[in-house]
């Protein structure tokens, strides 16, 4: 009984606990199982945008393959929030992605929306501004993949966000090694690319567990029940 409650309240009553994906994962692959994806994962975290610099189509816009993926979470019954890659320079622009992230993703109702920052020209103004746009669109839940150098770079800008990801990786088995924890506070920890999601048909995959005080509980909630 000890060893169930312990596991029930870290949330780990699937064998994954999230994965991310997008269109590096080929998600309209004919040969992935959803259903098997929904049975053993507990929520997916999918980007649903990006701004491209070097591959078209060029500057900001959306992952190919997200809307389809959002509609096979939505008839397979698999919460998932959105992340955004974000890569601009200007603050104004910081909110143009913001306007996307939306644009986009809120008519599938994610639990959550996420700021992808690991572009060195993000600056904490483009940071403010892709929040502050969101929180005016009226999102709830906000977080901020974020990790290293960025980590400290950002760091006064980190309270804004609701929840903080943190990538480290280790020797990246595919498995989570606790000698490569996450240096710093975070409540969400993509330990490894080279992870298997059972039923999806890309043989690698992120992987993340949960690190912080927030249940799994927390993320799988309806937004307006964390405000």
């Amino acid at each position: 009984m000890e060893k169930t409650a312990l596991v029930a309240k870290q949330g780990a009553f699937k064998p994954i606990v999230s994965a991310d994906l997008s269109q590096h994962n080929n998600l309209k692959n004919k040969k992935n199982d959803w259903a098997m994806i929904a049975r053993n994962a507990e929520f997916l975290i999918l980007r649903c945008g990006v701004t491209r610099t070097r591959t078209a189509p060029l500057g900001i816009g959306s992952d190919a393959d997200f809307e389809y993926a959002a509609k096979m979470c939505q008839q397979y019954g698999i919460p998932f929030g959105v992340y955004y890659y974000g890569k601009v320079a200007a603050a104004a622009k910081g909110r143009e992605e913001a306007t996307m992230t939306w644009k986009k993703a809120s008519p599938f109702n994610p639990l959550f929306y996420v700021y992808d920052v690991e572009e060195s020209c993000l600056t904490n103004a483009v940071i403010n501004e892709w929040v502050a746009q969101m929180r005016a669109y009226g999102a709830k839940k906000l977080g901020v993949y974020i990790g290293g150098s960025f980590y400290t770079k950002h760091k006064a800008t980190l309270p804004i966000f609701d929840f903080i990801w943190y990538p480290r990786y280790g020797k990246n088995t595919g498995v989570y090694d606790p000698r490569y924890a996450p240096p710093y506070p975070c409540d969400l920890h993509q330990f490894t690319d080279a992870g298997k999601v059972p039923g999806l048909a890309d043989p690698t995959a992120d992987l993340n567990r949960l690190t912080g005080t927030k249940p799994l509980e927390w993320f799988l909630a309806p937004p307006a029940a964390n405000v």
